[in-house]
């Protein structure tokens, strides 16, 4: 998959929705690989993980993450 701005220069808003479910082993890697993508991509992006039930340390680990 591809993007390609309307116009140079542009800033592009990006949202990554990324479901979990006990990814705590996971979340600081995909984080980490997130920023660098996402940085070279835009500077205007938001990640939104959505964990529905995890019973492991994922959702401390999402909001530790956002700081």
């Amino acid at each position: 998959m591809s993007y390609r701005a309307d116009a140079p220069g542009k800033p592009t808003f990006l949202s990554v929705v990324i479901p979990v479910l006990n990814e705590a082993a996971n979340i600081q890697a995909m984080v980490d690989r997130l920023r660098h993508a996402l940085c070279d991509t835009t500077d205007c992006y938001e990640v939104l993980f959505v964990s529905d039930g995890s019973t492991d340390e994922t959702d401390r680990l999402v909001t530790d993450a956002n700081t």
